[in-house]
């Protein structure tokens, strides 16, 4: 999707974001991580790739 040639904490991020509920989606959704701006910021750092 974002052709990037590494993994990155972003892409964990948007992937546990994505698994809907549990202990540690909670935790970051109250931290005020959302999936929409997790992956915003993953097509910024392709944009800037």
């Amino acid at each position: 999707m974002f052709h990037h040639s590494q993994v990155e904490p972003l892409h964990l991020l948007a992937a546990a974001l994505t698994e809907g509920s549990s202990d540690g989606v909670n935790l970051l959704q109250e931290a005020g991580f959302t999936k929409e701006q997790v992956l915003e910021g993953l097509k910024s750092a392709a944009d800037y790739q």
